[in-house]
């Protein structure tokens, strides 16, 4: 009997994926690995066996079938499909082992937004970016001043904040 759990991974903008795994983290980093998108993990539900997490998946998948995009994956905000989930969860009368959520920020702190300053290596050319680092690293760019392709790493500059 090993313990599995229903996950929400998504890109933190429309797309979310429903499934099961007993081991979710190395399930994330497969999936990064398949994607182009930065995906989270935005919730979990432990349970006891695979047939329970798997008929919760089917439920929580019917439920869901009009934000369907193709197999497991749903257009819908994350947010959104967590608020769906836990309400579906409680309507169902279904009792997890555990769960997890990931934590909102707090609304009352304003988030600083950095923006990157990013600089063309063929023509000098600079343009700003509010990509986190991490996905500018990852990116390819063609500038729009002279056209030439460059990866993310070469245009990647400065740091300032507005």
């Amino acid at each position: 009997m090993t313990k599995t759990c229903v996950y929400l991974i998504g890109d933190h903008v429309d797309a979310c994926k429903i499934g099961i795994a007993s081991n979710v983290k190395n399930r994330l980093g497969q999936m990064r690995t398949h994607n182009i998108a930065s995906l989270s993990i935005f919730g979990t539900w432990w349970f006891g066996t695979g047939n329970e997490a798997r008929q919760v998946e089917r439920y929580l998948h019917a439920a869901l079938r009009k934000h369907r995009v193709r197999g497991e994956w749903f257009r819908i905000k994350p947010d959104d499909a967590l608020e769906l989930i836990d309400r579906l969860i409680v309507d169902g009368g279904i009792t997890p082992l555990k769960t997890f959520r990931r934590r909102q920020p707090s609304k009352a702190t304003p988030k600083k937004i950095f923006f990157l300053r990013l600089v063309c290596p063929g023509c000098g050319h600079k343009s700003r970016s509010d990509l986190t680092a991490k996905e500018i690293w990852r990116s390819r760019f063609k500038c729009s001043a002279c056209g030439s392709a460059v990866l993310g790493r070469q245009v990647l500059k400065a740091v300032s904040s507005a």
